[in-house]
């Protein structure tokens, strides 16, 4: 009885977070309590860290917020700090680096061993919901994939940071804020602004991710039933509701966290209050399908726009471009960080990207990882970030 109600409030809270927030008004008022400019002041400045706010406009005319915590809580920034970008993942907003206490958020402890840290918002996200010529309850606002995160997003932000520091900075990157560096690196976009990149979870080539609930879900197209989609659009505000409540009704409701990224060995269940507040963010059903074919393809490729027609008209050829991680520049280096226990990043789908990479590699391999433990496990300070700390100090 349970997996079945799990599975509908999963969907429903992925087509929730998909779809342009005005389809049901009271959407902002339930997952997000916080204005889209208050994310220094609720989430950083309470802790006593400095924080500031940028904001970059994308080519395609997104407005997406980038926020600066410039040294640590003593005050004291060193002579020249090195900048660390953060990039999260799908669903996710740049609050996943600085949510946690301060000695277990990376973006805090960053800034405490005296780096300078920038925090990324992709479009979509509650943090970056502005566009030039669109609201986010227009439909065309929601007309991208990771493709566009790829090609305009994330160029614009590390351009931001480069800018502003007159600096080559550090890329640390979760889950789908790896696939997206990937892509533009294979493209050789921002490889003049990036020293190095830190790439946790790493997502690239899906073929043999063992998500239940996410696997289960490509490989019957959920992705592309229009009609089921628009039901659950129809009435995601019950599957938000749900979730959010489903652990206090059921304490089995954990069990949903490990059919989508594996059993977490380090997930403090504390957080509870904070995914009642924050997540899931926004992102485009379009995004969400274009996953789905990462998954039944096994290919690290482009938007398939399902005919030949469509691709012709965006690639100028039948089948999607595939990105290719053996362009990246042999100098390059790149930690890759993942877990034994993940179901999304699995260590099958890592050592196919580890493979192909020709540039600088260095590994760490933690086995009784799982997607979400590299980010909000209790044991990540120790496990993850001093590691990575390492890592950026000796590049």
């Amino acid at each position: 009885m349970v997996l079945p109600l799990l599975l509908a409030a999963c969907l429903a809270v992925a087509a929730s977070a998909a779809a342009p927030s005005s389809s049901f008004p009271n959407h902002g008022k339930q997952i997000l309590r916080f204005a889209e400019d208050s994310f220094c002041s609720t989430l950083v400045l309470v802790h006593g860290y400095p924080c500031q706010e940028f904001k970059v406009t994308t080519p395609d005319g997104y407005i997406l917020r980038v926020h600066r915590i410039p040294h640590g809580v003593a005050g004291v920034s060193s002579p020249s700090p090195k900048p660390v970008f953060l990039q999260h993942g799908v669903l996710q907003g740049g609050d996943d680096w600085v949510f946690y206490p301060p000695r277990n958020s990376l973006g805090f402890v960053l800034a405490d061993e005296g780096f300078d840290v920038w925090i990324g918002n992709l479009r979509g996200t509650h943090w970056s919901r502005q566009h030039v010529s669109y609201s986010s309850g227009d439909k065309a606002y929601w007309d991208w994939t990771w493709d566009g995160h790829a090609q305009y997003d994330l160029p614009a932000m590390l351009n931001l940071v480069h800018e502003n520091t007159g600096s080559e900075l550090y890329y640390v990157g979760h889950s789908q804020g790896t696939l997206i560096a990937l892509a533009a690196f294979s493209e050789s976009k921002l490889m003049n602004v990036v020293r190095a990149a830190v790439l946790l979870s790493p997502i690239a080539y899906l073929k043999g991710m063992t998500s239940t609930l996410s696997r289960l879900a490509a490989l019957l197209y959920m992705d592309q039933v229009r009609f089921f989609f628009s039901l659950l659009l129809a009435f995601s505000g019950i599957g938000a509701y749900l979730l959010r409540n489903l652990c206090s009704l059921d304490p089995r409701c954990a069990d949903l966290l490990v059919l989508v990224t594996g059993r977490n060995c380090c997930f403090n269940a504390s957080l509870t209050s904070y995914y009642r507040q924050f997540e899931p963010q926004g992102s485009s059903t379009k995004n969400l399908v274009h996953l789905a074919q990462m998954v039944r393809t096994g290919l690290f490729a482009k938007f398939d726009y399902g005919s030949s027609l469509g691709n012709m008209r965006a690639y100028s050829q039948v089948v999607p471009p595939t990105y290719e991680p053996a362009n990246i520049p042999k100098s390059f280096p790149v930690f890759l960080v993942y877990g034994g226990k993940d179901t999304l990043s699995t260590p099958q789908g890592v050592q196919e990207l580890a493979k192909r990479l020709v540039c600088t590699q260095q590994t760490l391999f933690l086995p009784n990882y799982a997607h979400a433990d590299f980010v909000v496990g209790t044991r990540a300070r120790q496990d993850v970030f001093d590691p990575v700390i390492k890592f950026i100090k000796a590049n």
